[in-house]
């Protein structure tokens, strides 16, 4: 889920809504007025978070009584070590320390969910859900409402990743009923609302993940994007913020970060953290476009020229680029070229107000009046059918 990139100057999105551009006056704007600089640029942000948490084998080891029947039988303490062919039950039964019936039993839940955690990893969320599926019901068996909890989060956070958002509620709904605490239902539910777009419920659920897990930046990043979505970047802010103190280094709160730094208009500081990100993620398309928009609102033109380049390199097809790339173009008296870097925008969002809008100015800048007014009427017409 992430910063939707449909809405129009709301710069944080995956997933709508917009809200509206410059107004467009009846007639054509007087070219001194005509800019192609807006007071906030377009910037969608796409999480690398937009997925819900799978680590049900980790999850399981949060709890001490579980921790602790684990390590009398011998299991490892990570879903890659239980995986390893030296690991597991049978080794702990070659040190003489095998478990009783009961704990067994307890024990097959928790490797069916390390190994459904890996196949959710590799990307096969099929297979994933099925093996959750039965780990859920060998934990119906052994009558754990702890393992059952744990067991519907992980198996919703497969259904989600295959677009069957309703069904994934669903099953975190009966997971919050066996277990209200459970940090990792709540931020799993928040996901898949955001994947729906519903911002203010998806809060309310990383809020109350964040009650149960006061330390959780994985939680505190999605509510930073639920909060940009809502056009409250102070808060959003402070979400990115606390996710970076859990780990400087992370590339994607860098640039959250700096989303809500260019909503309040403090380029200079959104361009640091564009460039923070980049230190650890240098492909990161998003992070160059942050950048090269920052730059242009600080009138560096031609730095941001390049940066959308590189954005554009990764991603041909990301709008909000050729958007920044016409606009740095259009500022620099390339009147020309910006228009052709709209047109390709435009190519990828036929249906963005804010893009056929500053497409009518790069028209009126270039004399063409008549064009100037079919772009700007588009934009009208958009702006009328969004709100």
């Amino acid at each position: 889920m992430a910063w939707l990139a449909d809405k129009a100057r709301n710069l944080l999105s995956k997933g709508k809504g917009a809200e509206p551009g410059p107004p467009v006056d009846s007639g054509i704007p007087s070219g001194a007025k005509a800019t192609y600089r807006d007071q906030r640029p377009n910037m969608p942000l796409e999480s690398g978070r937009l997925k819900p948490l799978d680590s049900a084998y980790e999850q399981v080891l949060r709890y001490p009584e579980m921790k602790a029947m684990m390590e009398k039988a011998g299991l490892p303490e990570s879903m890659e070590e239980l995986l390893d062919e030296d690991s597991g039950i049978d080794k702990s039964r070659r040190r003489g320390q095998g478990p009783t019936t009961e704990e067994h039993r307890l024990l097959n839940v928790c490797v069916l969910l390390g190994n459904g955690d890996a196949k959710y990893r590799g990307g096969f969320y099929n297979s994933a859900e099925a093996t959750y599926l039965e780990a859920y019901k060998a934990a119906i068996n052994v009558r754990d409402k702890l393992l059952q909890a744990i067991s519907l989060a992980v198996l919703a956070a497969a259904v989600a990743m295959q677009d069957r958002h309703e069904q994934a509620l669903k099953h975190i709904e009966d997971a919050l009923r066996r277990k209200s605490d459970l940090a990792v239902a709540w931020y799993n539910r928040g996901v898949i609302l955001l994947m729906l777009a519903q911002y203010s419920e998806a809060l309310s659920c990383f809020d109350e993940a964040l009650v149960n897990r006061p330390v959780f930046a994985e939680a505190q990043y999605n509510k930073g994007i639920a909060l940009g979505n809502l056009n409250r970047p102070s808060e959003a802010l402070t979400c990115f913020e606390a996710a970076l103190d859990d780990d400087p280094q992370d590339a994607d709160a860098w640039l959250g970060k700096g989303v809500p730094l260019l909503m309040l208009v403090r380029y200079g500081e959104a361009v640091d953290c564009f460039e923070e990100a980049l230190k650890y993620r240098f492909t990161s398309a998003g992070a160059w476009l942050g950048k090269g928009l920052g730059l242009v609102m600080l009138g560096r033109c031609e730095e941001a020229m390049t940066c959308f380049d590189q954005a554009l390199g990764y991603r041909p097809e990301l709008a909000e680029a050729w958007l920044g790339k016409g606009q740095a173009l259009g500022e620099l008296g390339r009147h020309k070229e910006a228009a052709d870097s709209f047109e390709k925008a435009l190519h990828y969002k036929p249906d963005a107000a804010h893009i056929w809008h500053i497409m009518g100015v790069a028209m009126e800048k270039l004399g063409l009046f008549k064009q100037a007014l079919v772009a700007y009427e588009r934009a009208r017409s958009l702006e009328k059918g969004q709100r």
